[in-house]
């Protein structure tokens, strides 16, 4: 994990067949999946990440996963709530579900 100003940046490993019950992040964050792949349940959504997925979670959105028969890898970037909110006042709306792929 390393800090740049208000970002953190952090490669994230999770092992084949692994479970994340509920829970939330206290800052908003881009996660890019680089491998493998998993369901993610949010609100009464649910998605399904695979390699090259990239997905803004807003701050505080509470989510679950549940991962799939191989290793999962992806990239995460966690913004501070001072760059957030620059972006906000510029026109960006970070409260949507933000997913390309």
């Amino acid at each position: 994990m390393r800090t740049v100003g208000e970002l953190t940046l952090a490669d994230v490993s999770y092992p084949a067949g692994a479970r994340l019950p509920h829970h939330r992040h206290e800052r908003a964050y881009f996660c890019l999946i680089l491998r493998g792949g998993y369901t993610e349940v949010y609100g009464r959504r649910s998605r399904f990440c695979s390699p090259n997925t990239l997905v803004f979670h807003p701050s505080g959105e509470m989510h679950a996963q549940t991962f799939t028969g191989e290793d999962v890898a992806s990239f995460n970037v966690e913004i501070g709530s001072v760059r957030l909110r620059r972006l906000s006042e510029t026109g960006h709306h970070h409260d949507l579900h933000i997913e390309l792929v």
